[in-house]
């Protein structure tokens, strides 16, 4: 297995659970993959630089975190727009907004980019520029490459799960891989950290898997009869000789095919935290989930309701975030800063002096990430399922770039992926030989 996130985790999990010997082979120093939870000695909730929610009520990531003992709070449903730092109601331009996603839907559309459909199909100004804002925020994409029809086929499957109903593990997204990994280890399955896979030789029913690691001074060389791959699409899609590539041999045209015709998503989260509300400067600030603007920087932000903490999170997807990948952390502060202070009609000055402190991991310079997560270029969709299909039964593939269900760029999309890869695997070999 390469890649300890929640796919290579759940993998290893239904594999360990069914008696097959499973190494886990992960380049990270943690487990948990694009899951990152920090916590704050000073807070009382848990700060997530990573995944964040659960998007409607997917069952099988809910029952993981039922049996992992942790309590789900419901996402505040407020939705308020920022113009000109006045904060106005969700509801009087949500269902212009809606209008055109709903057109999305229509079987009889050319596939095409989200921009190319706006333009043929046309509709309100303001509600145009606000669900192109919305595209490129959620899906992290720009909307001149991601396909209408990939859209159209994930909030068709969010609808089968309430996927307008958002939730929060109360103790911290990072119980989730924690208790798969327990579960594995329970099965013995092993588990090397700081171990970076650079090489897959591979022959019908026989995988090698060169790696190099922190730990020990030689290359290390894990052989096994079959091998399951999770580590996320832009990895996958970088060449030979980058940090953190992933060389096969022989080659895959194939999956290079399908690779082409997948993206992955930027996108840039902050976190800062302040000494006090901020509610005597913005009163209506204190009943909004999330807020929305046409900001440069960070065009969204949500604050932790239901829960009431001076904590605020800023979020840039697509071009923003693109804007943003290469500053360094204190010029992404600044930027945040100014961000928050023209959405709520605010001075810096007085951001300034109330904030105490602030989180953020830029995801697009991670070497193991490469972006925040996937999505599908203008014919792209069919290429999901091709990534996903098994290699002469001996190479598979796992995590939410591979989920053609409609899930893909959520943890339950990646928990899915996972243990579909393992049930394959059960499927065609009751007995598999162990690594070494």
């Amino acid at each position: 297995m390469i890649g300890a996130g929640v796919a290579g985790l759940a993998a290893a999990r239904t594999l360990s659970a069914s008696r097959v010997k499973v190494l886990i082979v992960e380049a990270r120093s943690r487990i948990g993959g694009r899951i990152l939870t920090v916590r704050d000695p000073d807070l009382h909730l848990p700060v997530e630089l990573g995944a964040e929610f659960i998007h409607g009520r997917p069952g099988g990531l809910v029952q993981v975190a039922q049996a992992a003992g942790s309590e789900l709070d419901e996402v505040s449903r407020k939705q308020w727009y920022s113009q000109g730092g006045k904060l106005s109601e969700a509801d009087q331009i949500c269902p212009k907004v809606d209008q055109i996603f709903n057109r999305m839907v229509d079987p009889n559309l050319p596939d095409q980019t989200f921009s190319d459909f706006l333009r043929r199909t046309g509709g309100d100004r303001q509600a145009m520029r606000w669900a192109t804002g919305y595209v490129e925020g959620f899906n992290a994409a720009p909307a001149d490459s991601i396909s209408v029809r990939s859209l159209a086929h994930e909030m068709l499957a969010s609808e089968q799960i309430d996927g307008d109903r958002s939730f929060r593990i109360k103790d911290g997204y990072d119980r989730i891989p924690q208790w798969l990994w327990q579960e594995c280890k329970s099965h013995s399955a092993t588990l090397h950290l700081e171990t970076v896979a650079e090489t897959v030789e591979w022959r019908c029913g026989r995988v090698e898997v060169a790696a190099r690691s922190s730990r020990e001074d030689a290359p290390l060389v894990f052989s096994a009869d079959r091998a399951i791959i999770t580590v996320p699409l832009g990895v996958l899609q970088v060449p030979d000789g980058a940090p953190g590539a992933i060389r096969f041999d022989p080659e895959l045209p194939d999956m290079r095919a399908a690779l082409d015709r997948l993206g992955m998503g930027q996108a840039m989260r902050i976190t800062l935290i302040f000494r006090a509300s901020l509610r005597e400067h913005q009163p209506l600030f204190s009943a909004a989930g999330f807020i929305h603007s046409a900001d440069e920087f960070f065009p969204t932000w949500w604050t932790g309701l239901p829960a009431r903490t001076p904590v605020v999170t800023g979020w840039a997807g697509g071009p923003p975030a693109q804007r943003l990948a290469n500053l360094s952390d204190s010029r992404l502060v600044e930027c945040a800063i100014e961000s928050l202070a023209r959405a709520l009609d605010m001075t810096r000055e007085v951001l300034r002096s109330r904030l105490a402190s602030w989180y953020v991991h830029n995801w697009s310079t991670d070497p193991f990430a490469r972006g925040a997560y996937s999505y599908a270029c203008v014919g792209g969709l069919e290429a999901r399922r091709k990534l996903a299909t098994p290699i002469k039964s001996t190479l598979y593939f796992a995590g939410e770039a591979t989920n053609w269900e409609g899930f893909s760029a959520t943890v339950h999309g990646a928990l899915a992926s996972g243990e579909r890869a393992a049930q394959e695997i059960l499927e065609s070999s009751p007995a598999a030989r162990s690594p070494q």
